[in-house]
């Protein structure tokens, strides 16, 4: 898996306010450690949670976006940057951040426990438990947009 071949996926992402590629290819190229199938589930659940957006990923989100709700009458948003990660003990010291590779390396630890919490007790694929534990779901669940997941990282993975 080359620099090359992360950025001309992730340029693949169709998007009007897309983060710098460059920079979103280090930082999952960091994260990923080599990992190709790692690599496409980063980009793809970054695609899907942001569509990659500078603006969500700085923050910047709009009234319907970022998982918001409105708390004692003032909108709070609950979600944050590319892979609108919620706040929680493991993250709350950088929750917030903007910087691309602080994003990218949270999120792949998120993932890596959204992983392992299902590949005991669940008999899909590696790829649907980890992306159904990540959004919350049981480690079996079929529901909308998992499809559409699957899809990019496949589309990704062949372009890796």
């Amino acid at each position: 898996m080359t620099h090359a071949a992360l950025l001309a996926a992730i340029l693949s992402i169709a998007s009007p306010d897309r983060v710098d590629a460059d920079a979103f290819a280090n930082a999952v190229d960091s994260a990923a450690k080599g990992d190709a199938d790692w690599a496409a589930l980063l980009i793809t659940i970054a695609a899907h949670e942001s569509n990659l957006s500078a603006r969500i990923a700085t923050g910047s989100c709009r009234p319907w976006e970022c998982d918001s709700a409105m708390v004692r009458g003032e909108r709070k948003f609950r979600a944050w940057g590319l892979f609108q990660e919620h706040e929680n003990l493991n993250n709350q010291s950088y929750w917030g951040s903007t910087d691309l590779s602080v994003q990218t390396q949270s999120a792949s630890r998120l993932l890596k426990r959204a992983y392992w919490s299902c590949k005991r007790v669940s008999s899909s694929p590696w790829l649907t438990f980890t992306i159904n534990a990540y959004a919350g779901k049981r480690c079996d669940a079929e529901w909308v947009g998992l499809d559409a997941r699957m899809a990019t990282f496949r589309r990704l993975r062949r372009a890796l």
